[in-house]
């Protein structure tokens, strides 16, 4: 029995294993490539971002809580379909969900939220900038120690 195999391709020698677990695979097994989800760093700057919108702006003359606004901005910049809710008295943005991002769409909408907070006046704690470099750190090769 084969388990689940989950190559994240980021130099050569990591290709090289791919190719090699593909080439031993049996006839009849399921092989799927994708991008990326968004990562661990990227949900961090999520958060404390929607909270500082949500400290500082009304919207539709009243406060909302960082996960009403997470559900306003996914809805917004991707352009999600919006239905009736059950009982008639509002509305529900459809199947969005921030997890299956790949890193490259969580970015833009990264760049959205912190694009409404200059237009809203929002002061970030953390600025874009900030959560860039955390990123950058996070995502480096790590080094071997040398004895």
């Amino acid at each position: 029995m084969i388990h689940k195999k989950q190559f994240i391709v980021v130099n050569d020698a990591i290709r090289e294993r791919a190719i090699a677990a593909l080439q031993a695979l049996p006839l009849g097994m399921a092989v799927l490539m994708q991008d990326t989800t968004r990562t661990l760093a990227q949900n961090a700057a999520l958060w404390p971002a929607l909270r500082d919108v949500a400290e500082q702006v009304l919207w539709c003359g009243k406060p909302r809580t960082k996960e009403q606004w997470k559900d306003i901005f996914t809805g917004s910049f991707f352009q999600s379909e919006y239905v009736p809710n059950i009982d008639g008295t509002g509305v529900i943005a459809l199947g969005l969900k921030t997890s299956l991002l790949s890193k490259k769409e969580f970015a833009e909408l990264l760049e959205y939220i912190y694009a409404f907070g200059a237009n809203h006046q929002v002061e970030f704690r953390r600025d874009r900038a900030y959560w860039l470099a955390y990123y950058h750190r996070l995502t480096q090769p790590k080094r071997a120690a040398h004895a």
